[in-house]
């Protein structure tokens, strides 16, 4: 993994572990960095809101289509979060 998105990476965990206030959310804009930044507020319980824009479907089992309840699963968001997939 290049060095650059490794250390993107640890800041962006970090960001999500020390949030103030507690709640964090999510808006993410196509599926590239989709996984990371989910991965990132798992860390932190899940997050408590969730906006997903793609045009990755769901049916293909890609990470990029996954509908917010797939990330809810697996603690990526809480269940009692608002979430939407545009």
């Amino acid at each position: 993994m290049h060095q650059q998105l490794r250390t993107d990476i640890r800041a962006m965990n970090g960001e999500a572990v020390h949030a103030s206030p507690s709640k964090t959310g999510m808006i993410i804009l196509g599926g590239i960095l989709k996984h990371h930044i989910c991965n990132a507020n798992m860390m932190h319980n899940g997050a408590d809101y969730a906006v997903f824009i793609n045009t990755a479907q769901e049916f293909d089992g890609s990470n990029s289509g996954a509908c917010p309840d797939e990330a809810v699963s697996w603690g990526k968001i809480r269940g009692s979060a608002k979430t939407v997939k545009v």
